[in-house]
This record gives C-alpha cells, sequence and structure tokens, in this order.
C-alpha cells in the first residue's frame, strides 16, 4: 500500500486511511520490526523491485499481486473492480491519468499476466486470474474502470476503451467507453467537467457531434456507479434494446 500511494495508483478508502508504513521483503531476511511499521515476507522466486524517485519499491507485478491480497483482506465484496482499477493503472498508457506519478504504462498486461501463472497457487491467485484478462491499456481513470466492471458484471457486452469518432478523418469524440453494435458512447463525468467553464462547452459540443454522427450519447456520474448501480444497469440495458432495435439489429 505505501508503494501504490508513492506512485499515485488508486486504492479504496479503507486502504488509503491505513497509516502504517508497509514494507515488503524477501523470504530470508531479518524482518524489520518498529511502531508504525507492518512488513510482509514474500517467497523468493517472486522477489522483483525497481527503482522510482530514488526509492526501492515492488515491480509493478509484485504489487499487483501484493494487491490483491489487501483487497481481499480489506473488503472482498469490491475486491474485483478495485483490482481491475488498480490493474488498469498499471497498464494505461494515458498521460492524462489522475494521481499517477509516471508518465506512460508502468508494466504490459502480458508481464502481469505471466506473473499471475508464477502466483499460482495462493491466496489471491482466483482473482487474479479472473481480473487480469479484462485490464486494458487505453483507461484514463479509475471510473472508466468501474463503469466497464458494473455493465460486463452484469451481462452488458463488453465495452471499447476510447473508441474514436472521426469526421473525414478528424476526431470529433473519443467516449470513454463505447458501446460499437449499439452506437452509445459513455461518458463518465466528473468534478472537473462540473467546475471548468471550457471543459462544460466542449463537452456540449461534444454531444452534438456524437448525435449527428447517429451515436447515442450517455453521461453519467459516480453516483450511476456507486454505492448501488441498479438503477443505471437497468436504464444501460433497456437503452441497448431500443438502440439495437431503432438500428434494425434486433
Amino acid at each position: 500500500m505505501s508503494a501504490a500511494r508513492i506512485l499515485g495508483l488508486p486504492l479504496p478508502l479503507q486502504l488509503l486511511r491505513d497509516p502504517r508504513v508497509h514494507l515488503v521483503v524477501p523470504d530470508g531476511t531479518n524482518v524489520p520490526r518498529r511502531p508504525g511499521v507492518t512488513t510482509r515476507i514474500v517467497p523468493a522466486r517472486l522477489w522483483r523491485t525497481f527503482t522510482f524517485a530514488g526509492v526501492a519499491l515492488p515491480h509493478p507485478a509484485l504489487l499487483y499481486g501484493l494487491m490483491s491480497l489487501d483487497l481481499l483482506r480489506s473488503n472482498a465484496a469490491s475486491a474485483r473492480p478495485d483490482l481491475l482499477g488498480f490493474g488498469d493503472a498499471l497498464v494505461s498508457g494515458a498521460e492524462n491519468y489522475p494521481n499517477r506519478r509516471w508518465h506512460g504504462t508502468l508494466e504490459t498486461p502480458d508481464v502481469l499476466q505471466r506473473f499471475v501463472a508464477e502466483w499460482s497457487p495462493g491466496f489471491g491467485a482466483a482473482l487474479l486470474r479472473e481480473m487480469t484478462p479484462q485490464l486494458r491499456e487505453k483507461v484514463e481513470s479509475p471510473y472508466e474502470s468501474l463503469l466497464r466492471f458494473v455493465l460486463h458484471d452484469s451481462g452488458y457486452p463488453e465495452l471499447t476503451v476510447q473508441h474514436s469518432l472521426c469526421v473525414r478523418g478528424k476526431e470529433v469524440a473519443r467516449p470513454d467507453c463505447a458501446d460499437l453494435e449499439a452506437k452509445i458512447a459513455y461518458d463518465f463525468e466528473g468534478l472537473g467537467h462540473l467546475v471548468s467553464p471550457t471543459q462544460w462547452r466542449r463537452d456540449i459540443q461534444r454531444v452534438r457531434q456524437v448525435t449527428n454522427l447517429g451515436w447515442h450519447s450517455e453521461r453519467l456520474t459516480v453516483s450511476d456507479l456507486w454505492p448501488d448501480p441498479s438503477a443505471f444497469l437497468a436504464h444501460a440495458h433497456a437503452l441497448r434494446e431500443r438502440r439495437l432495435r431503432m438500428l434494425g439489429k434486433l
């Protein structure tokens, strides 16, 4: 968790509130014992590190595996979406991902997938095997990860991340997530969209441009996804059915 904070990776609130320093050491190393410090021993076969801003941290793949344990122990009910958001942040190449303290991709999905195979068997392995194939490299915020998870977990077909909508070769919109078959553009609106007049004007123009291309623009906020997404899910499934009928695909 300490390494995740240093890197600016998304963590659930209950982990962010943990005041302790979290250390990891390889098996066979003397365990540091200090007030306010907790230490985890990692098998030698999994031990990998890298240096960020002059600080030795667990390798991103090891960090990903360790986080599966912390999320399950903290709140097993939300471990799946939380790990998806964490993993997406590791592999995303988005320069504008909020709060991250490096530029570009920190690790690739293939490397994480190979590490998951090394991790098994063990606590957290089933969670890692389920969520790792769902990581996507173009995600630009943890809320996009949550949107994908909530819809896909409800039986909605998988969405395409950061799909480019163009007119005569010029991009006019790039929805956070897109339902290509039903032509629905899903965009998550954070507080930045509310407080920035420039962003607000761009949002209004983008909705018009998306509509002119024959797509439906669907904007949502965090209250649609958490803590109870049931109303949004009912709306999204009904919207998809209407769109498919209108497009002659049902």
